[in-house]
């Protein structure tokens, strides 16, 4: 998961941030301004625009840094771990707090200071002024540590709540999927992001970058720079208490461990009906584990958001293609959990599994239907909401909801063969994993786009039907529904193939063991 929060600010908010530069072809890569053309315009006395700008600027980097502090504590374990239990034999809680405080402050600085040096280079580069690119690095510098001053008691208090409250302990997801979905949306939107938040007291930080120029407030600038220090005594003064309390204090009770000594769901009963005994086990502590530690659902809130601004796109140009956008980013969405990385997301309990009897089976099974079963019907719902908001014909809405139901069922059995071609896990081996891991980005990437590629056909079906129907001479009903027929017909080819090959390489590391 750490490998992802420092690669995506590469690929979604460096560019963004960086804007369009004076290089021959790259106005085809990336044609929206950015701190270079902002810089230029620094230069040419826009001053007072750039300035509200940066405002809304510095409350986005703000945003960035506590995200990057709170989710690891929303989407992990919330629990006290054997390292930290070590720790505070050998030192007090006060100094595991100030220790734990500075390590955030590093691994923070390795994706924030990346956008910030950036955006100050690419600024510097377009306004020529020196000592301006040097105020935006020390502003950002102190508004960096404020940010995670701010957000580490926050952080340890939401561990805390994990801890004590047993509703959130057993259904992180209530907390870490709005977090993730917050983050994405605000850097996937990012220039009505800046919009929305220059007029936040965050921003006064901008101030203090430009407080060269005639447009800051210096008053501003002067409290931007004080709240930094005053923030970090403050944290450092309260962070040890809630680690007092969420690492001395009596853990309360836990739930039973053993599944039998809870109360069945009736999902629980419908699933042993249905389902053999082992793919059953499997399908329902992998919701389970899910529950408690969402973070291998990470990309599927990237691709949430994506699909709302991808939705938004499309409603423009053409109304009638939301409920297929839905369909296809939907299924998408569905597929980049647990099944895009089997082998991590057993973890320990691989090498146990691979020794029952068609335990490499069960287990892709399990986690195929554990996002299949969820996603058919989630799927379906968004393509029927979507569809709702269009003037299709209610028969053509019909099919497209099954066609979006289906497509949310296939979609986990093609992710399986990615994820076990390209895994993520801990050490050298999976084995060596424990708890749920996000997938690595490039099965992701790969993913999304066949997810993508096989969905082609439907959406040229639907979108060309009568300029191919006058092509071919067939009614353009024919064509609008071979489409999504053509799209099923090669996502189920895929999908087996995906699975063959999963479970061909699972039954190999059995052999070896």
């Amino acid at each position: 998961m750490l490998a992802a929060f420092q690669v995506l600010p590469l690929l979604i908010i460096v560019p963004a941030v960086v804007g369009r530069l004076p290089f021959p072809g790259y106005e085809a890569f990336w044609s929206e301004p950015g701190a270079y053309v902002y810089g230029t315009r620094f230069a040419s006395g826009h001053e007072t625009t750039v300035l509200e700008l940066g405002r809304g600027a510095a409350g986005v980097l703000f945003l960035l840094v506590i995200y990057l502090v709170l989710l690891p504590k929303a989407m992990g374990n919330g629990a006290m771990n054997g390292e930290t239990d070590d720790h505070l034999v050998a030192v007090p809680a006060t100094t595991l707090t100030t220790a734990e405080l500075l390590t955030y402050l590093a691994f923070s600085w390795r994706t924030a200071g990346l956008i910030l040096l950036a955006a100050a280079v690419a600024f510097g580069a377009g306004s020529g002024a020196v000592l301006t690119t040097v105020m935006i690095v020390f502003a950002g510098g102190a508004l960096f540590v404020t940010a995670v001053a701010v957000a580490y008691p926050i952080a340890l208090t939401l561990q805390l709540a994990f801890v004590r409250v047993a509703v959130l302990r057993e259904h992180k997801l209530i907390v870490g999927g709005p977090l993730v979905v917050g983050m994405f949306a605000v850097f996937v939107s990012l220039r009505e992001s800046v919009e929305l938040l220059r007029a936040v007291p965050i921003g006064w930080y901008a101030d203090l970058a430009l407080i060269s120029t005639p447009a800051a407030s210096p008053v501003r600038a002067t409290v931007a720079l004080i709240a930094m220090p005053v923030a970090f005594i403050a944290s450092a003064s309260i962070s040890p208490r809630i680690g007092e309390r969420l690492w001395l204090a009596d853990e309360p009770s836990q739930l039973p461990s053993d599944p039998t000594e809870r109360s069945q769901s009736p999902v629980d009963g419908l699933l042993r009906r249905v389902l053999s005994r082992p793919v059953a086990a499997v399908v329902r502590v992998t919701w389970r584990r899910l529950r408690r530690e969402p973070r291998a659902l990470l990309f599927g809130g990237l691709l949430i958001v994506l699909t709302a601004s991808a939705g938004g796109s499309v409603a423009t140009r053409f109304p009638d293609g939301i409920p297929l956008i839905v369909a296809i980013y939907g299924a998408a969405t569905v597929g980049v959990g647990v099944t895009l990385n089997p082998l991590g997301s057993e973890g320990r309990a691989l090498r146990g599994t691979l020794t029952t009897p068609h335990g490499g089976r069960h287990v892709l099974t399990g986690y195929a239907l554990s996002a299949a079963i969820p996603g058919c019907i989630l799927v379906g719902l968004a393509t029927a909401v979507a569809g709702s908001m269009t003037e299709l014909e209610l028969l053509t809405r019909a099919g497209l909801v099954v066609f979006g139901a289906l497509l949310g069922a296939i979609a986990p059995v093609l992710a399986l063969g990615i994820g076990v071609a390209l895994p993520q896990f801990d050490g050298i081996d999976p084995t060596s994993t424990a708890g749920m891991q996000t997938p690595r980005l490039e099965a992701v990437f790969v993913f999304s786009a066949a997810i993508i590629v096989l969905g082609l056909p439907a959406i040229v079906g639907l979108h060309g039907a009568p300029s191919i129907a006058t092509v071919v001479d067939v009614p353009p009903r024919v064509v609008a529904i071979a489409g999504p027929v053509t799209s099923l017909i090669l996502l189920s080819g895929a999908g087996w193939l995906s699975y063959r090959y999963a479970l061909t390489t699972i039954r190999e590391r059995d052999l070896a063991i």
